[in-house]
């Protein structure tokens, strides 16, 4: 399967951390107006999976290396539209700014990562249940490491 990175990031904000989703574009002929994580494939001319997604996210969203900490990586998974995912973990500082790829992103914003950990506001779509069995098994556990009193099982320091 081709491997694609998607970037979990987590801006530090002193009142609360917030994760960073985009809204993709509805122009797009995959994935058209789904809500995700910046990142995608890795091409041939990325020397590395982490090099891909910082290249992706400030393709998609004008974030830029500078302000993003790489924390580690969380298991890979298989998606039903046959991609291997690499999620790779980075803390944010504030005071970017964002230039939003339109081409690709209809729009960016942030989600309280309290809101994201609590179960509670988890919720399965129907589509979910046409994905193989075990690419639900082996989807990851979104938990994120212990710098947020959370920790994340499956994270690997690169």
């Amino acid at each position: 399967l081709p491997l694609a990175t998607v970037l979990i990031g987590v801006v530090e904000y002193e009142e609360a951390p917030r994760v960073i989703l985009t809204r993709r574009s509805e122009n797009l002929k995959k994935h058209s107006g789904q809500v995700a994580f910046p990142g995608g494939k890795v091409d041939d001319t990325d020397p590395s999976p982490l090099d891909a997604v910082l290249r992706e996210t400030e393709e998609e969203i004008g974030l830029t290396s500078g302000y993003i900490d790489i924390a580690g990586y969380l298991q890979t998974f298989e998606t039903g539209s046959g991609f291997m995912v690499l999620p790779v973990v980075g803390y944010v500082r504030p005071g970017f700014e964002l230039k939003i790829n339109t081409e690709e992103v209809a729009d960016v914003f942030e989600v309280p990562l309290n809101f994201l950990m609590n179960r509670e506001n988890h919720n399965i779509k129907r589509s979910f249940a046409q994905i193989s069995q075990n690419t639900r098994r082996n989807a990851p556990n979104m938990m994120l490491p212990v710098r947020h009193g959370i920790i994340g099982p499956k994270l690997t320091i690169p």
